[in-house]
């Protein structure tokens, strides 16, 4: 779980905040857990994942599978530890709003879903 997790944050959100890649990974947390986003599966399988289309462009991408930094495997490991740091039905992440916005920042809009 912590290479997946590591390597999601490290492709969506390298260069951006520490703030942003909390929220990034504290997102495909909530995904694992939804009943709009496969509950019940593994970080795995939400990461790669094309139900409703591609979730994590990264992963298709390829910056999925850059070496993530030091940062990036810091903010896997303690959202492991300590899960979610953001509320359980936020669960889009996108430079765009898709739906009701919990948070924006310079990176990306948090928005919560409809469960």
């Amino acid at each position: 779980d912590l290479w997946w997790l590591a390597h999601v944050i490290c492709g969506e959100m390298q260069c951006e905040s520490y703030q942003d890649q909390l929220y990034t990974g504290s997102v495909v947390l909530n995904r694992v857990n939804s009943p709009l986003w496969s509950p019940n599966h593994s970080l795995e399988e939400v990461i790669t994942s094309r139900r409703w289309g591609i979730q994590y462009a990264c992963y298709w991408d390829g910056n999925f599978h850059r070496e993530p930094t030091a940062t990036n495997w810091e903010v896997a490991r303690y959202l492991l530890e300590n899960g979610s740091q953001i509320p359980y039905n936020v669960v889009y992440q996108s430079s765009r709003k898709q739906g009701k916005v919990w948070a924006h920042t310079k990176g990306a809009y948090y928005c919560y879903g409809e469960a």
